[in-house]
């Protein structure tokens, strides 16, 4: 598992040099490193309906609390480091550890110990689809800033609406649900995300698409 981890990584990083070498800013690796992980997320919406949604959300939360178990952990091996970088990204080494990677596997996980796994998944795409394209097309193309707001670009912000939406589309062809709470959770999230620093965005993301989409499931 690991070696496929690391070639699909490496993959993904060969592809991200070649393309993104134009653009006047290139991503870096562990920055591609912590959106690879967090777009893997969605695997999560699959394997609730293959496993159960209880399994999943057992698994999330259970990562978190494990996550949150060894930022305690003083002098911890070079190998949790870097995994709790590529995690959590690198505000994990300055004052919040890892904060936003434990926010992200709690929201996977609440969302599918709490939500019908429908709606807790078209949440979920858009928390890992959405957000993950947003930040690297924003940084790899990204040049009209948004007013207001530091570090995110309007490219972004319509490369992770797009994408939610065209994932969100390709879910519904498997599982029943109307293109407008998917389109009103994609634009909602993507909005958060927009608004929102980064590292600091998987909560709003989160609880603006549920917003948006659950009314559709409550009546």
């Amino acid at each position: 598992m690991s070696s496929l981890f690391n070639l699909i990584r490496e993959t993904s990083s060969s592809f991200f040099d070649l393309k993104l070498s134009l653009p006047r800013k290139r991503v870096g690796l562990s920055e591609l490193n912590r959106q690879l992980v967090h777009l893997l997320g969605v695997l999560s919406v699959p394997a609730c309906y293959l496993l159960g949604p209880s399994i999943v959300a057992g698994g999330a939360l259970a990562v978190a609390l494990f996550m949150t178990l060894l930022t305690t952990v003083e002098n911890a091996p070079r190998v949790v480091e870097d995994l709790l970088r590529d995690l959590g990204g690198e505000e994990g080494l300055r004052d919040r550890p890892y904060c936003s990677a434990v926010i992200f596997f709690a929201v996977v996980g609440g969302g599918f110990f709490l939500l019908p796994p429908s709606l807790a998944s078209v949440v979920v795409i858009v928390l890992t689809v959405g957000d993950s394209f947003s930040t690297l097309i924003g940084l790899g193309w990204g040049k009209s800033k948004l007013p207001g707001v530091e570090g995110k670009t309007w490219a972004g912000s319509f490369g992770g609406f797009f994408a939610s939406l065209l994932a969100i589309s390709l879910f519904s062809l498997f599982v029943s649900v109307p293109l407008l709470p998917g389109f009103l959770a994609a634009f909602a999230g993507i909005t958060a995300e927009a608004l929102t620093g980064r590292g600091d965005d998987n909560l709003p993301i989160a609880v603006a698409s549920l917003l948006a989409a659950g009314p559709f499931w409550l009546f």
